[in-house]
């Protein structure tokens, strides 16, 4: 699974309240070859003829500077900028998932020739296709395994480590030929959910050229030795973070991706070119481009200006402008919607306020003074849908139970929201500010931890570059002070927030990451299974907020091993109602592209960069 402007799981494409169209597609802003107009069909109605190569040039969400160049991400690093529009660009997962704008495996750019379970469910076997490193060396079962050993041997530092999950779920790897190998499994899983759940996070990478415990060092087996394979990670983490060596460094140069790093800048500026030893379908363009931009206004102005972008997105706050201005300017524009939900975590661990937070009934207030609909008329322009709970109600899916579907368990409600309050032993100040005055444990009272006199401030931390994002938070602090909840706003770039909004642990107190209280970095994307281990899941990397449910946790492991959607709605029913974060309203996308470029729609539904199909027409 990836989130939204984080983590893989997909980490998704929305970035907190603005969207992230070519963001999710990791796209950048740039000119288009000379020469080149027209549509998919001419007038007559004939098809338009394919241009060979030209540039495209993308817009990176506002904010988000791709800094990490390794497949192998850790939490800090798991962001839908490192992966979906750098890493992935390189260095191909097994199963890459999306077809036509459908979250389906793509065969014809997988590295698998064929998957097939057993019969009992309890293994699967995988044969390879073909295809070659860029130095000519085969892609083999030893790649696989070097990656299984890496990650299992490190996955308490791997950004996609979840307990009980891959790696956790294999018990053996069988090495059948040089293109076959065989995952031993832990007990039979839904094997449509773990080939695009769980296979998609497996990312061969070149053990020939890797596996070895420092840069200048020979190649050997070490990752198959704890003590070793933790001696190369370092090694390759190091490198991976190391902006300044990502094009020089000899690592980088062993892909077997579509695309290769041409040049890059710590500004975020990325170019690339096709990999000419690629095995998959070759790029049709000569070069593709990332380019950043400091907030919305200024990805929005040098996309009005016409030649700098290809590929952009639309800030959902400036939709009507943009709608009558762009399609004259050689634009087509289109919504789309992402698998991905959004939120604001809560620092249950927070030294100050986690108390507090901790009490159900003070999240399902807050809950209640959100108002979603009112967001998405008047910041998103009408582009958008409620975020009820864990499960995206767009795109249509049979996992969104009736009760989502109308609304979740907490819609806009503050009348609800200061009797729930009042009757948890809260004095309500609307306007003002809430106090504790009946503390303790018992029924009417504020709860465990919570002390006389406490009062209801929280600082809600997010991402900079979003005039939606910063208008949607001063409409929920708004809201928040209907019902005496101050709430205090600050913002921040996105590589900090991201930075600072992982799992508190409460013996190291002064940590930047027990000082956050309510965060955002722009949500989650799905990969495609809705259900959100990563997020949810004790011990999880990613579940920053460091909720633990048990009853959770068991209802997932369900939904993992059912066929059935209502096993899914089980799921969601129940994390909904315990709101574990604040549920946001989930902005749609509106990406925009030049009208002679194809490829660029429909959008990857994992917010995987379509640049490899792109081309020009005349």
């Amino acid at each position: 699974m990836t989130h939204v402007s984080r983590r893989w799981s997909v980490l998704a494409c929305l970035a907190a309240a603005s969207v992230v169209v070519a963001g999710c597609t990791s796209g950048g802003s740039g000119g288009s070859p000379s020469g080149q107009g027209g549509g998919t069909t001419s007038t007559t109605g004939k098809q338009a003829a394919a241009v060979k190569g030209g540039t495209v040039v993308a817009s990176l969400t506002a904010g988000t500077i791709p800094n990490f160049i390794s497949p192998l991400q850790t939490g800090e690093f798991l962001t839908v900028a490192n992966i979906e529009g750098f890493s992935q660009l390189m260095w191909r997962p097994l199963v890459v998932i999306g077809v036509n704008g459908k979250p389906v495996p793509n065969l014809q750019r997988s590295l698998y020739k064929s998957i097939h379970y057993s019969p009992s469910g309890r293994s699967v076997t995988i044969q390879l296709k073909p295809w070659k490193w860029s130095d000519g060396k085969p892609i083999t079962s030893r790649d696989v395994e070097f990656f299984y050993n890496l990650v299992r041997y490190n996955k308490a530092k791997w950004g996609n480590y979840s307990k009980g999950y891959f790696p956790d779920n294999v018990t053996k790897f069988t090495t059948k030929s040089a293109s076959t190998f065989t995952l031993t499994l832990d007990q039979p899983y839904n094997s449509g959910y773990y080939t695009d759940d769980q296979l998609q996070e497996i990312v061969p990478i070149p053990q020939h050229a890797w596996d070895k415990t420092s840069p200048g060092g020979k190649v050997g087996n070490f990752d198959r030795t704890k003590s070793g394979a933790a001696k190369v990670w370092k090694m390759l983490f190091q490198a991976g973070k190391d902006g300044g060596t990502f094009t020089s460094n000899p690592l980088w140069k062993v892909i077997d991706g579509p695309w290769s790093l041409s040049s890059y800048s710590t500004n975020g500026k990325v170019v690339f070119v096709p990999n000419k030893a690629y095995s998959g379908p070759k790029p049709k363009i000569d070069k593709y481009v990332n380019l950043p931009f400091t907030s919305d206004t200024a990805e929005l102005n040098a996309l009005l200006a016409g030649s700098q972008i290809d590929v952009g997105y639309v800030p959902l706050i400036d939709a009507k402008r943009a709608l009558s201005q762009l399609p004259g300017d050689g634009y087509t524009i289109k919504p789309w919607y992402d698998l991905a939900i959004t939120f604001s975590i809560l620092n249950l661990k927070s030294p100050s306020v986690g108390s507090m937070l901790s009490q159900l009934y003070l999240r399902q207030a807050m809950q209640s003074l959100i108002p979603q609909k009112q967001i998405i008329d008047k910041i998103y322009n009408g582009y958008g849908v409620v975020g009820p709970g864990p499960v995206p109600l767009k795109p249509n899916s049979p996992y969104v139970s009736p009760l989502e579907r109308a609304g979740g368990p907490f819609p806009y409600n503050p009348t609800k929201a200061k009797s729930l309050l009042q009757s948890h032993g809260w004095q309500v100040n609307p306007g003002g500010t809430d106090v504790c005055l009946k503390p303790g444990s018992g029924p009417g009272q504020c709860g465990p931890g919570v002390a006389a006199g406490a009062k209801l401030q929280f600082t809600a931390l997010y991402t900079t570059g979003s005039e939606a994002t910063d208008l949607q938070y001063q409409a929920i602090q708004s809201a928040m002070a209907q019902a005496g909840i101050q709430l205090s706003l600050k913002s921040q770039p996105f590589n900090t927030v991201v930075g600072i909004v992982n799992p508190c642990n409460p013996k190291n107190p002064t940590s930047k990451f027990c000082g956050w209280q309510l965060g955002d970095y722009g949500g989650w994307g799905f990969s495609p299974y809705p259900v959100g281990v990563l997020l949810f899941s004790p011990g999880s990397i990613d579940n920053s907020g460091s909720w633990v449910d048990h009853k959770a946790v068991q209802l997932m492991s369900a939904a993992f091993h059912s066929t059935n959607p209502k096993a899914v709605w089980a799921y969601e029913d129940y994390v909904a109602k315990q709101v574990p974060f604040l549920w946001l309203p989930v902005p749609a996308g509106l990406i925009a592209y030049k009208s002679n470029l194809r490829g660029a729609f429909p959008v990857n539904p994992l917010g995987f960069p379509n640049a490899d199909e792109y081309y020009y027409t005349h």
